[in-house]
Order: C-alpha cells, then structure tokens, then sequence
C-alpha cells in the first residue's frame, strides 16, 4: 500500500483555511501561496517514517480565476448589469461541483478596517460548473439595480468555491480576499439609504473590525452581536431583518444552525440597533449573518468568531487525472486540519469507486489532527478505462463521531472535451470487458454497411426486371 501523510507547518496559511484561535488574522494570505512553496517537508505526526509532500502541491489557492468585465461602467436604477467574461481552471486536473460566488457592494471610505458596505450576493449559474484541467469556459450572467439604491462607485467580487466549502478562488467569509473584481458606478437621484454601518459593530460590547484579526471566544460562552442599522433617507423605513448563525460561513445550508426573521422601523434619519444573541457557543468557527431588506435592496453584514473546540475538518478531495485508460496512474488526495488551535486524534478515511460502487481505492489516516494543513493521498493504476468516478471522504473526531463528509462524482458526460485516450470516443461494455472505438470509426463502418446494402438493393432490383 503506498501512503503518504504531509504535516505543514505554515502558520500563516492555516489563516488562510483555518481559524486559529492562536493567530487568527487573514493579513498576508495573498503571500501565503508563495511562502508554502519555500517551506520545507516534515514528517508526519504519527511517526510514519515517511517524508510526504506539502499538501500544497496538491491544492493551489487561487488556481481558479475567474474575469468578468460588464457592459457598461455606469448604470440607473431598475437597469440590468450583465456581466460576461471567463472563469479559468489552472489545475492540471479537472474541477467538479464548482461555483461563482458574486457579490456586489458599495465603495467604502473606512474599506482597511471594514470592508465595503455589501448589496447584494448570489451565485452566478444556477447548476455547478464543471472545469476539464486547463479549460477557460464563458460565463454570463446579469444584475437588476434596485429601485431606490443611492448614488455610488460599486465594487464586484469574484470567488470560486468547490462544493460551496473549498476555496480555490478568494475567501468568500471574508470581506477583502477575493479572485478578481470590477468597478461600475449607479447614477441616482437617491442619495440616502438603510444600511449596516460597519463602524459601530460589536462583539460582547467591544468594537469588531470586518477587516483583520478574528475574535476569539471562549467555548460554551455566551455572545452577543451588535449591528447598527442607519436610515440616512427623509422618511421612515420599514425593514426586513433576516439574523443567521452558521458554522464556518453562510454558504450552505448544512451548516445553518438557527434563523429568525423580525420587521424593524427605522425612523428618517436615525438609526437603530440590531442584536443577536448566541446563548452557548458549540462551534470552533460561528459566522453571524443579517441580511436588512428595504423593498427589493438589500444590506448585508456578518462577524466571524473563532473558539478553542475540536473540530476537524475536510479540505478539498480530489483527483490529479481524469479520464483515466487503464494502466494510467494517478492519485487521490485531500486536505485536512483541525478548525481550532487543539491537537486532538481522529480518523480520516477517503475512497475512490467507479459506476457500479466497486471501489478504485482506498485511504485511512488514524492518529493526531492539528490545526496545521495535512494531507493523505494515494497513488493507484486504472484497472480498466474509467470515465465516471465517485469520491467518498468521512472524517471523525476523537470520539468516533462523524464531523465532517463530502463526496464528488467526476463523470465525461458533464465535462467538456472529456475522452480517454484523446479524441472523441465511446465505450462500449459487452460483458465484463471494455471496447473503445473512436467515433469517426464507428461512422466509417456504418457508412460502409450502407453502402454495401444500397448495391446489394440496386442488383437485386435489376435481376427481378
């Protein structure tokens, strides 16, 4: 059996994937690519003896890019943004179950401590997007601007995200790490709005910057969020107050773990105070959301807190090739930490099966899960030509209990240009064995039948005369 197990010691990058209650900044991501690729291999935890390899050579951050560019640089309201351009794979392999995150906000003076103030957020293709390794592939989609929105620059935000968990592309929970961007500017005669005001956010009383240093919490605490909503219009507003708690960040809906939805009236010119209380915190990373909806615009605002509680975590399984002929070798791999600053023992298995279930191969790691980035992967041989496969990851905690799953199907119905061997191709299965016959083959033979029968017709006809 051929294992490997990595163990990166990279405090800055655990930033990047994990919040470490002992540094929990995000300064410095953009660096951290660089500084991975400088940092030397260790040997893992668990004593195997065997030097692995960084598991940074396997999952590239910002290796998915995505550059769009709109149909205009300004905009009125109730006009349509559309916005066209590409999103490009740069892995060596594909990419499955992939998504663009866009979101949309309002240029803020204070953008270093606070970011800027979010609009809106959605994600740009209804179905996932499927990316063979290399493929830049179109993408358009387009962008109402709310009735009664105020004058501005705006800011458009690019993430990528697999599975709506693992970021190729950007941080989507954070607020100044993105993919790419654009710029575009509304012309309005409104120039007030109900909006969050950044500035006066709090955590348990204290002030909270959007940008920088994650708060740390103590597990099983109370916690209480403060957001302030300012009406900056001439009269009244009625607003809808959507709060949200989530583990990790507000992208799934798995990981919701309470709502509640209450109107609030904002008088002109004032404004009013918003608060939502965590009565236990049972999470190593808790994303606090509020969506303020105003007729049909919208202020979004969160607060991302860290807790010393174990809970490990997958980061991004997949494969190095796709297809596969038989006799090909490639490797499963995938990422994995613990989400808090412990050192605790756990269990990570990862599997690999085709179209009928039969597994592929097959990987276990049994020993310590740090908040360092580790990683296992395994090196296998195609058995026979294989053009759908279905990874399987389950990770437990030290308590056997199950914290954390994912599975992805690769399959050449879905993705572009996908053939074994090169060039377009069908398989034909007649028994147990596997048949590869190149299309333009099969669609000689067929005309050389028809040919034969059309003659054979044209004989037979004359003798009956």
């Amino acid at each position: 059996m051929v294992r490997k197990m990595f163990s990166v010691q990279i405090a800055v990058l655990s930033c990047l994937l994990v919040v470490n209650t002992a540094n929990a900044t995000i300064e410095g991501v953009e660096r951290a690519p660089q500084q991975a690729k400088k940092a030397q291999k260790t040997i893992s935890e668990d004593n195997l003896k065997k030097e692995g390899t960084n598991c940074f050579d396997y999952y590239k951050f910002n290796s998915v890019q995505v550059s769009v560019g709109l149909n205009a640089s300004s905009y009125k309201e109730n006009q349509i943004v559309e916005f066209s351009g590409s999103v490009e794979n740069q892995n060596s392999y594909p990419v499955v179950d992939g998504n663009v995150l866009v979101r949309i906000s309002k240029k803020n003076k204070d953008f270093k401590n606070h970011g800027n103030l979010v609009v809106d957020e959605f994600y740009a293709t209804k179905s996932p997007i499927t990316l063979n390794a290399g493929e830049k592939k179109d993408l358009k989609f387009d962008w109402s601007v709310p009735v009664g929105i105020s004058a501005g620059e705006y800011q458009v935000d690019y993430f990528f995200t697999v599975g709506k968990r693992f970021n190729l592309g950007g941080l989507p929970f954070s607020y100044e790490v993105s993919v790419g961007n654009s710029n575009f500017t509304i012309n309005s005669e409104n120039k007030g709005s109900v909006e969050f005001d950044p500035s006066q956010t709090k955590v348990n009383g204290k002030s909270y910057n959007q940008v920088g240093s994650s708060l740390v919490v103590e597990p099983n605490s109370k916690v209480v969020v403060e957001q302030v909503l300012v009406n900056s219009t001439d009269k009244d507003q009625d607003v809808s107050l959507t709060q949200e708690l989530y583990y990790w960040d507000g992208l799934r809906k798995e990981d919701l773990r309470t709502s509640r939805k209450t109107n609030v009236k904002v008088s002109a010119g004032k404004s009013k105070k918003v608060s939502f209380e965590i009565s236990e915190v049972k999470d190593s990373v808790s994303f606090v959301k509020m969506i303020a909806k105003q007729g049909n615009q919208k202020s979004i605002t969160w607060v991302r807190l860290a807790s010393n509680i174990n809970s490990p975590r997958i980061n991004y399984p997949a494969i190095t090739k796709f297809p596969l002929k038989k006799g090909q070798k490639a490797e499963l791999f995938s990422c994995f930490h613990n989400t808090s600053g412990l050192n605790k023992s756990g269990k990570f298995t990862l599997t690999l099966t085709d179209k009928s279930g039969k597994v592929i191969t097959s990987e276990t790691y049994t020993g310590m899960i740090s908040p360092n980035m580790s990683a296992i992967a395994k090196e296998f041989k195609a058995n026979k030509n294989l053009d759908y496969l279905k990874i399987n990851a389950v990770l437990t905690d030290d308590k056997g209990q199950k914290v954390d799953e994912y599975s992805a199907v690769y399959d050449c119905k879905k993705i572009d240009g996908c053939s074994i061997g090169g060039g377009n191709s069908i398989i034909n299965k007649i028994g147990h064995k596997e048949f590869t016959f190149p299309v333009i083959v099969l669609g000689g033979i067929g005309l050389s039948f028809l040919g034969v029968f059309l003659v054979f017709a044209v004989r037979s006809k004359k003798r009956k005369k």
